[in-house]
């Protein structure tokens, strides 16, 4: 991962392999140099991770189960047998001792009421009985809530930096230059640790109270003649009315008159209370490693300004040996204690082609002109490079203005 690429070695094979020019001066050495130093550039990183899916709850909470029988409403035909919390409506199955039901069917259009049963035989006036029920329910919402998150980050990297140069043309002070270079460089990134989802189930009880209301006709007025059967006040044969319109058309009775009836009523009243049972959160890192061997090959242009000072421009293309290791890792609490992770990784090598465009300034230190102290910059462009694993992905660019610090020898 970190030698020297093949690629490197063959282009310095090329260089060596080119003559020097034929109009430099006789005595100016073999054309070659020699440069080593430091190269300082940046490399900048961009981290996207994404909420993971929601985890199951099968198997991490216990439902409760509901109570009571909650809304067991009201009869609507002479077949029904309701049972109430204080009482019940329906079929007489016990034509003796009425044990097993408050209420009996007379007709197909009321209820009777059994004789061992309070209120009573018999009643004066039009009224109504009234029954309970109620329960508590219990109902489960599933709750998800992601929240992705994207890191910025960046690094200066020194990186060692080695280059090769062979003269290609001279003309007094003018040169041009065949540069091929090497860098290796390498940086770390993280992301930290955040939350990126967050489940909770949410338990919702329900208390339900409902009340049932009967109407029964008046007894002092007695059964309108003829209504099915004819009842006898005095056995205690008073009836419940479930089809108060059938028993209304029946007698003519209408608003305002005491025999006037109406139909089985429901009245309810509920009370809800919500209550977070469990949290699940998710927490997710990424984290990324990136080492480059960087090679320019480079055509430069060289001019001495004075006896000690060179100026030098230089450009091409560059090969950049991009390797990076990404990891990203999630794990899941439920209400605070780890319940699990999860790690993903992804790694590759990639060859790709970017450009240089550099500038140089030379300063000789030794009387023979042949060792130098150099510095310089410039920019490099390389091409994004992504990388993902899991539920993170990485954008890696190398792209940079970049400065160098060195020394050069001529042979």
């Amino acid at each position: 991962m970190h030698r020297l690429p093949r690629l490197g070695i063959l282009a310095v094979a090329v260089v060596a392999a080119i003559p020097p020019g034929s109009r430099a001066e006789p005595g100016a050495g073999s054309g070659w140099s020699v440069t080593a130093g430091a190269q300082v550039r940046r490399i900048d990183v961009g981290f996207q991770v994404d909420a993971p899916a929601p985890i199951s709850w099968s198997g991490l909470f216990s439902r409760r189960g509901n109570s009571g029988p909650g809304d067991v409403g009201v009869a609507t035909s002479g077949s029904d047998f309701i049972t109430y919390l204080d009482g019940t409506v329906g079929i007489n199955r016990h034509p003796i001792r009425d044990r097993d039901t408050s209420f009996t069917v007379a007709s197909l259009s009321q209820v009777e009421y059994g004789i061992p049963q309070a209120p009573g035989f018999d009643f004066n006036s039009a009224g109504h009985v009234t029954f309970h029920s109620g329960g508590t329910t219990y109902e489960y919402a599933k709750h998800y809530r992601p929240s992705p998150f994207s890191v910025d980050d960046s690094a200066v990297v020194v990186s060692p930096l080695v280059e090769l140069q062979r003269t290609l043309f001279q003309d007094d002070e003018f040169f041009v230059d065949l540069v091929v270079g090497w860098s290796w460089l390498e940086s770390e990134h993280a992301t930290g640790t955040r939350t990126v989802a967050t489940q909770s189930l949410v338990e919702t009880k329900t208390n339900s109270r409902y009340t049932y209301v009967y109407d029964f006709p008046t007894s002092s007025a007695g059964v309108p003649a003829g209504f099915p059967p004819t009842f006898d006040n005095s056995s205690g044969a008073t009836g419940l009315i479930y089809d108060a319109a059938d028993y209304n058309a029946f007698g003519g009775f209408g608003p305002g008159d005491v025999e006037y009836v109406r139909n089985p009523r429901t009245f309810g009243s509920h009370g809800s209370m919500d209550r977070v049972i469990a949290v699940i959160s998710a927490e997710s890192s990424a984290a990324l490693e990136v080492d480059a061997h960087v090679i320019p090959i480079l055509l430069e242009a060289r001019r001495q300004l004075n006896p000690r000072l060179f100026l030098s421009v230089s450009a091409g293309p560059t090969l950049n040996v991009i390797s990076h290791d990404l990891e990203s890792r999630t794990d899941w609490y439920l209400n605070g204690s780890h319940l699990a992770s999860q790690r993903d990784s992804d790694s590759g090598t990639d060859l790709v082609v970017g450009a240089s465009v550099r500038g140089t300034l030379s300063y000789v230190l030794s009387d023979d002109g042949t060792f130098l102290f150099e510095t310089g910059g410039g920019y490099d462009w390389v091409p994004t490079q992504t990388a993902s694993a899991g539920n993170a992905r990485a954008e890696f660019d190398l792209s940079s203005w970049i400065g160098t610090l060195g020394f050069c020898k001529h042979f």
